[in-house]
Order: structure tokens, then sequence, then C-alpha cells
């Protein structure tokens, strides 16, 4: 647990010090663009959580008789098509837009087909560290994204080349050296790959899970991403970067609470079939009550601070976020509830209960949230997130 933790804040921590950088050098609508882009992103991991990553971690079926290197040859190969799929549509629509003469969309589009394929790469194989007992090779490849990253952006700025672009595609080839590395680490074997039809059974192994949880996922998605595009209409681009400014100072305990979530999925799994319900139980309200605590001291934290430390982060180019950044802080104690007895409904294979519980608070977040994001700004936007919760 200890390490998943630790491998989940130096990826907080990769999107925090790049947030912050990216705030302070690019004007607000370039921000606002970068976090559009961010949005998007996050659409693509999650559609490749519930596909990919999410059954190995409950252990669904071993593809390849019962090994996990096979069972990562084989998420690897699927993995890449996922990528290049991915990276042929974004370069293409970046083509499309450039066609059209909007540029600074173009340029943000064809970061993200940069960026997306190294994004993919690495999750998988951090993940796949979770399987093959080898958390802490995670934590390292988290503190070399973090180093590598914050470099070049630093280098990017000094040369007064930081754009949305560069800064888009600096991180895609940080992220695909270190998931190349991870990998070849991890030594994945290839049966799967050569024996007919192998590929095949794997997707029909993991099709029912996937049918209910890609959509189970689009639906967690949009009320947490979906307000940074809906402002850029509503109230211009730089209400989207003034959203993200603000939901960056709650984005390091719900990176921890994620961290936490990916290390219950096979805890619970193996707790389940192992122990049996009571330990099962037990085991989810430990996790749920360590969070409320957890999530208590930090709104207590952001309370106290948050005006100083808005204005030390952003030098000042972001104010007034004190009311939108104390209502994103109540949502974390909300979602420390949600993730845990999510977790157990995807254990207990009650995925169209999960489909539900998300269906509720997206239809709640976005009917509400998108009226009170025209009409109060950035705090509407931030109220129908914690809503969500």
């Amino acid at each position: 647990m200890l390490a998943a933790v630790a491998d989940q804040a130096f990826y907080a921590g990769t999107v925090f010090v790049t947030t912050v950088l990216l705030a302070r050098w690019l004007s607000p609508d370039a921000f606002g663009t970068h976090a559009v882009a961010s949005a998007i992103l996050a659409l693509l991991v999650l559609v490749q959580t519930a596909t990919i990553i999410e059954p190995m971690l409950i252990g669904r079926g071993a593809a390849d008789g019962g090994d996990p290197r096979g069972y990562l040859g084989a998420a690897t190969a699927l993995n890449a098509a996922l990528a290049l799929v991915v990276a042929g549509t974004l370069g293409l629509a970046a083509l499309g837009a450039l066609a059209l003469g909007m540029r600074p969309l173009a340029a943000a589009v064809g970061g993200l087909a940069l960026a997306a394929p190294g994004a993919l790469a690495l999750i998988l194989a951090r993940r796949a560290t979770y399987v093959l007992a080898r958390e802490t090779w995670a934590v390292a490849a988290g503190a070399a994204n973090l180093a590598l990253t914050t470099g070049v952006l630093v280098l990017l700025q000094r040369a007064g080349a930081l754009t949305v672009f560069t800064a888009l595609a600096a991180a895609g080839a940080a992220t695909f050296s270190l998931s190349v590395l991870l990998v070849a680490l991890l030594r994945p074997t290839w049966g799967v790959l050569r024996r007919g039809g192998g590929l095949r059974r794997m997707a029909r192994q993991y099709g029912a899970y996937a049918a209910w949880g890609v959509p189970s996922h689009f639906l967690n998605w949009l009320p947490n991403n979906i307000f940074y595009i809906a402002l850029a209409p509503l109230v211009g681009l730089h209400g989207a970067a003034a959203f993200r400014a603000v939901s960056n100072l709650v984005l390091p305990v719900r990176h921890v609470l994620s961290a936490a979530a990916v290390s219950l999925l096979p805890r619970l799994s193996g707790t389940l079939r192992t122990h049996g319900q009571g330990r099962f139980l037990s085991l989810l309200h430990r996790y749920v009550f360590a969070g409320l605590g957890l999530t208590a001291l930090y709104f207590a934290a952001v309370w106290v601070a948050i005006d100083p430390v808005t204005a030390w982060l952003y030098g000042g180019r972001y104010t007034g976020l004190a009311p939108a950044g104390l209502i994103l802080a109540v949502g974390p104690l909300f979602n420390v509830v949600s993730v845990g007895y999510v977790s157990a409904l995807k254990v207990h294979d009650r995925l169209r209960a999960v489909f539900v519980t998300y269906l509720a608070a997206a239809v709640s977040s976005v009917a509400v949230g998108v009226p009170l994001a025209g009409w109060l700004g950035v705090e509407g936007a931030a109220a129908a997130v914690t809503l969500a919760g």
C-alpha cells in the first residue's frame, strides 16, 4: 500500500508541478487550452483503465495460463494498438483543425497525439508492477518522470520555446522512454501472441467487464473533467485556466485516494477469495475511515492556507480562488466513501451497480453544474464537481 501511495504521489507531483509551471509561464488562454487537452487525455486513460488495467488488477483470468508476465505481454500488445488508434485519430483531427485555420486547437490536439501513447504505456507498466510485486520500480519511474518532465519544461522556458504543443510533446517523450525501460525490466512473455487466437480469447474474457467498465468510467470522467471543456465557451479559456489552477490545489489528496484504490482492488479481491466476506468488509472499512481522516485534515489545511498558497504558487496570476477552492476541498470527503464502495462492487462483479452509481453522479453534476458554471463561473463548476461526489 505504501509503495502504491508513493507511486501515485510522484505521478500527482508531476501533474501538480507541471500545472504550476504552465500556469505561471503560459498566457491564460494557452493554459486553458492545455487544461482542455489534459481533460481529453484523462478520458483516454479511463478507456484504457476499463479495458486493460482493472481486469489485470482484480486478477480476471490469466490470459496466458496463469502467468502474469504472459498477461503483460498480451496487454502490452493491446495497449500499443490502442495507442496507435488514439495517436492516429488525434493526428488527423489536428491536421483538420490546421486546414480550417484553427492553429491553437491544432497545436493542442497535435501535442496530445504525441503525449497520449507515452502516457498510456507508462500507466500500463506502472500498474503491471503491482501484479508482479515490483511496486518500487513504479516509484522509481514516477520519480524519474517528475525530474525529466520538470527539467524539460524549464529548458523550454529558458529557450523561449515553451508552448502548449511543446509541453505536451515533452511529456510524451518522457513517459514513453520510461515505459520502454520499465516494460523491459518487467520481462513480459509473448506466448499468447504466438498461439493462434490468443488475443481474441483475451478480448472475449474481458469483453463483459469493458462493456460496463467503459461507460462507467466515462460517467466518472464527466463530472470531474467536463467543466474544463464547458467553461471555455461559457466564460472563455481563461475560465478553464482558473478552474485548472484551483483544481490543482485538491489534486494531491485525490491522487492519494486513487493510489489507495488501485492497491485496494487486488487486496479486496484476494481477501474475499481467501478469507471471506467478513475480512473483506473489515479491510474496506479500514480504508474508508483512514481516508476520511486524511481528507478532513486536508480540508482544514486548505481552509487555513488557500489565499497565501495560491498567491505563492501562481505568482499572483490567479486570484480570488478561495471560494472555489473550499468548495472543491469538500469533495474528497465524499470521494473516499464512493471510491471504497465502488471498488467493493467491482470485486463482486456488480458492474451494473457501478454504472448506475456513476450515472446518477454524472446526471446530477451536468444537469445542475452546466447552468451553475454559466451563472457563477469557476465557483459553479466547483460546486458541480463536489455535488457529483
